[in-house]
This record gives structure tokens, sequence and C-alpha cells, in this order.
């Protein structure tokens, strides 16, 4: 017996993942005063730069609950920055393939039921219309595992 999940699960579980990450790390930002180091780097920026930062954020359609989106919405400089960089990982998260299935299971281990963590998994083409990636991991419970 195996469990298998597809690669584009593992995705959205990983982005989720660093989501969480992300807004504690925008709050002990705010705490820890590195709020202040990158509202300082956004005032030095460009005039243009800061305008398509600005730009970005009044655009950004932010879910219910999203501080960090609410902040950059009002301009705040330290929420502008991090948005930014937020968004660039979000966006890295999606371009990876199935090779960096196991960078992104290492970087977001929950994203595995904690039987899973740490066991090898094998890759391939599903035998389905859509064609998914799908990892297969050997169920950790059997003798064989």
């Amino acid at each position: 017996m195996s469990y298998i999940m597809k690669f584009e699960a593992l995705k959205r579980k990983a982005i989720r993942g660093y989501l969480e990450s992300q807004q504690a790390a925008y709050h002990m930002g705010l705490m820890n005063g590195e709020g202040a180091v990158l509202a300082l780097k956004f005032m030095q920026l460009g005039a243009d730069e800061r305008k398509e930062i600005i730009a970005f954020a009044d655009a950004f359609r932010a879910t219910p609950g999203d501080e960090l989106a609410a902040a950059a919405k009002q301009h705040d400089p330290y929420a502008l920055m991090a948005l930014g960089a937020r968004e660039d990982g979000i966006r890295s998260i999606e371009r990876c393939d199935v090779r960096n299935a196991s960078a992104i299971v290492e970087r977001f281990p929950n994203v595995l039921p904690r039987r899973l963590r740490g066991k090898s998994f094998s890759a391939y083409v599903a035998d389905n219309e859509a064609a998914d990636w799908v990892l297969e991991f050997a169920d950790p419970l059997s003798k064989a595992a």
C-alpha cells in the first residue's frame, strides 16, 4: 500500500504554509524593528520604483484577514516592501516543477502527514486524462517500508 499526492496539491499546501509564515514574520517585524529597516529601504528607492510598488499594492486582491495586504493598501512602507517579497516567494513556489518536490518537502515539511515526513518518494505522471504529476510514498506502516 502507498500514499499518493498530486504535485500541484503539494505546491498549494506549501504556498499556504509560506503565507502563514510570512504573516507571522510581518508581525515579528513590526515588533522587533525590522519594519523600520524595510520602510527606510522603501524610502531610498527611486520615485518610479516607489510608484510601481504602490500601484502593485493598490491593484492587489487581498483575502479577508490578510493584514499585510491591508496595510500595504494603506501605503505603509514596511508592508509595501513585505507584500512584494511575499508575492515573489509565492511565484517562486508556483514556478517549481516536480524536480523541486524534495526541496519543497524539505522547506515545508508540514505539507505531508506526519507519518510521511522524512520518507522517500517517487514521482511519475498519473495515468489520467489530466496527466497529473504525482508523488508516491511507500506506506510507512507496512513491513516493506
